[in-house]
């Protein structure tokens, strides 16, 4: 197997290596995305429960009334700073993929200039073997072009 061969499944590994990284980031950043819009979504809950708690207080409503709104509010709360935990922990593991996909990125480029040079190498040693071969055709003919002139004109001697 040729070294050019080599560098193409090399290349072709790294390519795939890189599109699996890439895909990985990717998931991640759209858990990021869900996160922030749970998130988002439970913090305009928890205005709306204040705004609903200061109508409330302002009549006359039950205790109970009250003490549910409480406990959801508490419940949103603890939502609210589970879901900023878990944006954390996603946007550190979204850094370190964030490096594995650069590394791989990276890696795929490296071989693909090593690819390139490797064919640029290539056409100029085929451009040269191609070069030669004509030149050595052009000799060839002008040899036997020649070889057609000397005889013929050998043969027209001996016949005068």
């Amino acid at each position: 197997m040729r070294s050019f061969d080599c560098l193409k499944i090399v290349l072709a590994v790294r390519r795939r290596r890189e599109e699996v990284e890439e895909r990985a980031l990717m998931t991640i950043g759209q858990e990021i995305l869900w996160t922030r819009m749970d998130r988002d979504q439970l913090q305009s809950e928890l205005a709306e429960i204040k705004r609903s708690r200061f109508r409330e207080i302002q009549s006359v409503t039950l205790a109970v009334h009250h003490q549910s709104k409480d406990a959801r509010n508490r419940d949103l709360q603890q939502q609210c700073i589970e879901l900023d935990a878990k944006l954390r922990r996603l946007k550190q593991l979204h850094v370190q993929q964030m490096a594995v996909y650069m590394a791989a990125r990276r890696s795929r480029e490296l071989v693909g200039e090593l690819e390139e040079q490797n064919n640029a190498a290539y056409r100029a040693d085929r451009a040269l073997r191609e070069q030669k071969w004509d030149e050595d055709m052009f000799l060839a003919r002008r040899l036997s072009n020649s070889d057609i002139t000397i005889s013929s004109w050998q043969v027209s001697a001996t016949k005068e």
